[in-house]
């Protein structure tokens, strides 16, 4: 009798381990709400604030299908993500639960404005994906002021930087 619940543990254990995140499209995260998932994407939009970074994916902001926070502190540990992410420039695994927002407006400061504006606008060294023809891409970034009101959207809050990864990290 032990060893056949010891082993049903041990299997249950196993299993729980073994069990990976689904890749999904953007498209199809409304039906994977409440789950652990990974979204294979390119971040559309972005806004800095002083604790989170928030990553709109499928559009700008407001219309856009899923919010990724990045909280920029977990610990005592910094946590950054690299500006070619953040600006769009590179299709990116983003891993966790999606969960519906449902807590009250960021109303907290802006990043240093000055020094995201600069850094976002440096034109950039590209290529044209259709004809491969060498180009320089420019942002253009104008930081939202108001509150950031979720409420009600598809979120993906991300804690660990093992979230964030060119594969799926789970």
């Amino acid at each position: 009798m032990k060893w056949t619940i010891l082993t049903i543990l041990l299997f249950s254990c196993f299993t729980a381990i073994g069990q990976k995140a689904d890749t999904i499209a953007v498209k199809d995260i409304s039906t994977h709400l409440g789950k652990e998932v990974v979204v294979k994407c390119r971040v559309i939009d972005f806004d800095s604030r002083t604790n989170l970074l928030y990553l709109y994916i499928g559009n700008r902001f407001p219309n856009h299908l899923l919010t990724i926070i990045v909280k920029k502190q977990v610990n005592g540990k910094r946590l950054k993500i690299d500006k070619d992410i953040i600006l769009g420039r590179q299709m990116v695994y983003f891993t966790g639960k999606l969960i519906n927002y449902t807590e009250n407006p960021d109303t907290t400061a802006l990043t240093d404005q000055a020094m995201l504006k600069r850094e976002v606008e440096q034109p950039q060294a590209g290529i044209l994906e259709y004809t491969g023809q060498a180009v320089t891409i420019r942002h253009t970034y104008e930081p939202r002021t108001g509150p950031i009101d979720l409420r009600g959207k598809l979120v993906m809050i991300i804690d660990d930087r093992k979230q964030v990864g060119t594969k799926n990290t789970r």
